[in-house]
């Protein structure tokens, strides 16, 4: 097993500066994602009237639905297993990730005691403590796979901004990453494919998928499109899991033919066809359903006023899938040429103009929360993208012949 890690740790035979650098991209991984399964086993994150308790009951739930609990808690502590073999140095590495994942399932059901709806259960700390074993047990399978195929990896920096964009696309369709995998909510999902969609969103939905396959071919600058293809695959078949509305069939397949538009044709043609689709696309989701009336509606001064309106998830989705827009737009009008500024500049020109003739769309909100949510996309991008340039540049110097390189700066 070390022999393994050790060698899909390491960027080339020798590599010290390769292997550092594989090691801290694994513990931040696996930092990362102990935090998100910590988050799940806590949300909604309300506490209990009365009295707390009881704590860790020792049942095995029956039936399906306890099936899919112990399957899912099983599964959710797999990649800590793996990504602690790759985090953790010295000859305890498999010890200290295992006793990181009790101690993180232990104080998660202990704190279930107070939440409504969750129950502190030993059979749920049996199901992660075995799904993290699992994972250490399968690391050694895992570094000879990426040791073998990831060898566009060796040399690849994370690229933070389309990391970044990508993030908030997730967290627009999926939010709050707790899957829903109870009957009648699976039969919903079912039933919406032979559901007809409004003409208008099924460019919009194309356009983000083909846009979130670029950007994730951009996040590692992948050798080609295989990868993307498998993680958007995946993405689109558990999308129904964790929203309520679910695609119907149109939209499903225009999402699944912007995964494919995405992946495979040349960077540098699609980063110039996504310079002006998105503005456009901007342009289509403001002025959307192209139905007018003669009396104006009242407009909104106050940003994200809307928001203290509806409810806070449904609020972050609709936050996240926004700052994805707005801050895709950005990225792509600045890797084409334009400033940052200028980006800007055009983007709130498109955004007001919008939001002015929203006052006489029917079920729209015209008001300033827009303009405000493609500011923090900027900002977001300038803070993420101060080093993208070198980044790419240490790639494209470092990286075999015939990779995916990307094109133009950040």
């Amino acid at each position: 097993m070390r022999e393994d890690l050790q060698r899909a740790a390491s960027g080339s035979p020798g590599s010290a500066p390769n292997r550092m650098f594989r090691r801290k991209l694994a513990a931040r991984f696996f930092i990362g994602y102990a935090a998100l399964v910590f988050y799940l086993c806590l949300f909604p994150w309300t506490t209990k009237e009365g009295e707390p308790g009881p704590w860790f009951v020792w049942n095995w739930p029956g039936g399906r639905t306890g099936f899919a609990d112990v399957v899912l808690n099983f599964g959710f502590f797999v990649p800590l297993g793996v990504s602690g073999a790759f985090a953790f140095t010295g000859r305890w590495r498999a010890a200290s990730a295992l006793s990181f994942s009790v101690a993180i399932s232990l104080l998660a059901e202990y704190l279930q005691g107070w939440i409504p709806s969750r129950v502190s259960s030993a059979a749920d700390l049996v199901s992660n403590v075995s799904g993290t074993v699992f994972g250490l047990m399968a690391a050694p399978l895992m570094a000879r796979l990426l040791h073998k195929e990831g060898h566009w990896l060796q040399a690849a920096r994370v690229q933070t901004s389309a990391a970044a964009l990508l993030a908030c696309f997730v967290a627009g369709e999926t939010f709050p990453f707790l899957p829903n995998y109870r009957l009648p909510h699976l039969r919903q999902a079912f039933h919406a494919l032979g559901d007809a969609s409004d003409f208008w969103q099924l460019p919009g939905v194309f356009l983000v998928f083909l846009t979130a396959t670029y950007l994730a071919r951009m996040v590692l600058l992948a050798s080609d499109g295989k990868w993307p293809v498998l993680a958007l695959t995946g993405f689109l078949l558990l999308r129904p899991l964790f929203v309520a509305v679910p695609f119907t069939g149109a939209e499903w397949i225009s999402a699944s033919a912007g995964v494919v538009a995405g992946a495979f044709p040349p960077p540098l043609p699609l980063q110039r066809t996504l310079f002006f689709l998105l503005p456009l696309g901007v342009i289509v989701e403001q002025l959307r359903p192209f139905a007018f009336v003669p009396t104006p509606q009242p407009f909104e001064w106050v940003p994200l006023a809307a928001f203290f309106s509806i409810a806070p998830t449904v609020a972050i989705r609709y936050f996240a899938a926004k700052l994805f827009l707005y801050g895709a737009t950005l990225y792509f009008l600045v890797r084409g040429g334009l400033s940052r500024l200028g980006a800007l500049a055009v983007v709130l020109a498109i955004l007001a103009a919008g939001e002015a003739l929203q006052q006489y769309l029917p079920g729209r909100t015209p008001e300033t929360t827009d303009l405000f949510l493609a500011m923090a996309a900027c900002a977001m991008l300038a803070a993420t993208s101060r080093n993208a340039a070198a980044t790419e540049r240490a790639n494209h110097e470092q990286r075999p012949k015939g990779t995916f390189t990307g094109a133009g700066g950040n």
